[in-house]
């Protein structure tokens, strides 16, 4: 297991060793591909974000290597690194999974899954011919014992084995007069075989017994790997921690908010999303899915801003500053908030542009928001009129009726009233923000935006918990001089 966190790697430990597995981790990509070859082991786990080596470099290594071309190695991804996750499926993973929705029980089961193909693979490759039938292919004398109790020397290519005499049973061997068949137990000569009946011996995997004895639970199955319960709740491993997450937030974005000048502000972005990346590794390894998805898409975004320091400006910081502070609300209720995104909830987006509306609509989907487009004002209110949504993005500047008009005109419909509106417009002076405020919306988001921005704005509004979400507009943060909380509304 190749993961750079220690808490999240200590999770899964315990657990895939409570299932029964040897487990050896590495904190880093290098020290991982050489864990690898000392340790050469039945699977790998890693995460694609990694020191030193990445993970995809890994993947690519072990692949090279011919010992390895059909190692399992099971990867777990960003949900919103799509472009990571084509690329790790080239260099060679057998599997990727979201991170932030796989538990170590669901791990647990892909990982059994996955060894039993592969030794299932292999035991096909292995075994020239199934249930002690030789292949009509096959030449006479290549036919040697190759299961246990071995093939009567009479066997004719094609044809059933007359039942050999064994003599008197030895340890390990078949009673008399039946051959073996894969998987477990053994086959008498055909004309003994009743239709839909059972041999009369199985192997129960340490001894040979009459088959009637056998009950239904103790006939022979594939093994499997079973997880052991025990007094190790994982729940409890984030719950414990939420005082010192919302700490650490609370002051990462205060501080980056405080920041002057790029220079300033770049490590601070690095240890903040270092951050993101611990709270959504360990939520959704402990079942916290919407605080994991959050926690995710803002640690994207602050990658995605750490490598385009110019998109660092007002509007984004203003986006990081909510999703912190949101993310620091759904973690006071944790406890009461486990379900996942409201990706029934739907969004309307109004814009005249074809290529803006096509990427709202594609920023959207990579949360798996369901997005309605229209590029039409009076139509967009006609829908309104009849249609509640959870979401509305608007463009400020429109023929026939601009943004601002319709979100007067919205905001007096009982359908959505209530309904946070935010525009996204190059429109980005004092007088537009004030114009879009008076006109009845909660935010604005300034043209051009990266597209994993407007996927935070729109899970920040989202995922606000309900209870608060009525009447509030989050406030700017970046005029305030750091309190405690950016939104004490939220907070």
């Amino acid at each position: 297991m190749i993961e750079d966190d220690v808490v999240v790697s200590s999770i899964y430990r315990r657990k895939y060793e409570l299932a029964g597995f040897d487990v050896e981790n590495a904190l880093d990509g290098q020290s991982g591909l050489a864990k690898v070859l000392q340790f050469n082991p039945d699977l790998v786990q890693l995460d694609l974000q990694l020191p030193k080596m990445s993970g995809l470099d890994v993947i690519k290594e072990i692949r090279s290597r011919p010992d390895f071309k059909d190692l399992p190695i099971l990867v777990l991804s960003s949900f919103y690194k799509h472009d990571m996750v084509k690329d790790a499926w080239k260099a060679g993973a057998t599997k990727c999974v979201t991170k932030i929705e796989c538990t170590p029980i669901l791990a647990i089961e892909i990982v059994n899954q996955m060894i039993r193909d592969v030794e299932g693979q292999k035991k096909q490759q292995n075994t020239p011919f199934q249930g002690g039938y030789p292949s009509p292919e096959m030449p006479q004398q290549a036919m040697g014992p190759t299961v246990q109790g071995g093939y009567p020397p009479q066997m004719q290519p094609g044809a059933f084995a007359p039942a050999p005499n064994y003599g008197q049973p030895q340890p390990g061997m078949p009673p008399s007069g039946y051959i073996p068949q894969v998987p477990g137990g053994f086959v008498p000569p055909p004309q003994q075989i009743q239709p839909g009946g059972y041999a009369p011996y199985a192997n129960t995997g340490t001894q040979w017994m009459p088959a009637q004895t056998l009950q239904p639970q103790q006939a022979p199955q594939p093994t499997q790997t079973t997880i052991v319960s025990g007094s190790f709740n994982i729940r409890q491993e984030f719950i414990t921690r939420v005082p010192q997450i919302q700490s650490s937030l609370r002051e990462r974005v205060n501080s980056l908010i405080r920041a002057k000048g790029v220079s300033a502000q770049l490590p601070l972005v690095r240890e903040f999303f270092e951050e993101c990346h611990f709270v959504a590794n360990l939520a959704g390894t402990t079942g916290f899915i919407r605080v994991s998805h959050l926690a995710d898409a803002l640690e994207v975004l602050l990658r995605e801003l750490h490598t385009k320091p110019a998109r660092i400006n007002t509007s984004s910081l203003r986006t990081i500053a909510q999703a912190a502070d949101v993310l620091i609300a759904i973690c006071q209720d944790v406890q009461d908030n486990t379900e996942g995104i409201p990706q029934s909830g739907l969004i309307l987006a109004v814009d005249d542009e074809p290529i803006s509306r096509r990427i709202l609509s594609n920023a959207l989907s990579k949360a798996n928001l369901k997005t309605i487009s229209l590029d039409d004002p009076q139509l967009a209110l006609r829908v309104l009129q009849e249609n509640s949504f959870d979401l509305i993005f608007l463009d400020a500047d429109m023929p026939g009726m601009n943004g601002f008009e319709l979100c007067k005109k919205l905001r007096t419909l009982p359908t959505n009233m209530r309904t946070p509106v935010v525009f996204v417009t190059g429109l980005n002076d004092f007088e537009s923000r004030a114009q879009s405020s008076l006109a009845g919306s909660n935010d604005l988001i300034a043209k051009p935006f990266l597209m994993i921005e407007l996927a935070v704005k729109a899970l920040t509004y989202l995922l606000m918990p309900k209870v608060k979400k009525a009447h509030k507009t989050i406030p700017s943060p970046v005029s305030q001089a750091a309190p405690a909380s950016l939104t004490p509304s939220l907070a």
